[in-house]
């Protein structure tokens, strides 16, 4: 991955496939040079891809039911889904990785951002969770 600056924000910017998806992968960090840059960024796109069928039991435990009760409506053409179904339609955009004062310390978290294929009114869905947490345990959200 080659990572470009961001100097306005800062942060680290590339592209890359995550899944047969084009994603960005987004870094917030300390990183002085694109090596450096590149190598927190195949880390953690290392991280999501060894982590990816957490990533996605996050997704139908904490979204399924509110997609199926909430947001399904057969008269428009929105069936339930099942939870095949339900990933099939999520999409991975993007990867973002920063690190955050905590009440205990730094601590690093890691947000994968999926395309909602309009399931949720084209909102964007989000799945974070801290990276210095063994096992990790994500959350799935709804977001503007």
């Amino acid at each position: 991955m080659k990572f470009t600056l961001v100097h306005e924000n800062p942060f680290w910017i590339s592209q890359t496939n995550l899944n047969e998806h084009s994603i960005l992968v987004r870094i917030e960090s300390d990183d002085e040079t694109p090596s450096d840059a590149a190598r927190t960024g195949q880390r953690i796109l290392d991280h999501v891809e060894n982590n990816w069928d957490v990533i996605r039991q996050a997704l139908v435990n904490d979204l399924l039911a509110v997609h199926n009760e909430e947001w399904a409506d057969a008269s428009h053409n929105r069936p339930t889904l099942s939870p095949a179904d339900f990933l099939d339609k999520l999409t991975p955009t993007s990867i973002n990785f920063g690190t955050w004062e905590e009440e205990d310390g730094l601590t690093e978290h890691c947000t994968v951002v999926f395309d909602d294929s309009n399931i949720f009114g084209g909102h964007v869905i989000q799945v974070r969770w801290n990276l210095t947490t063994t096992p990790i345990s994500p959350s799935a959200t709804i977001e503007g």
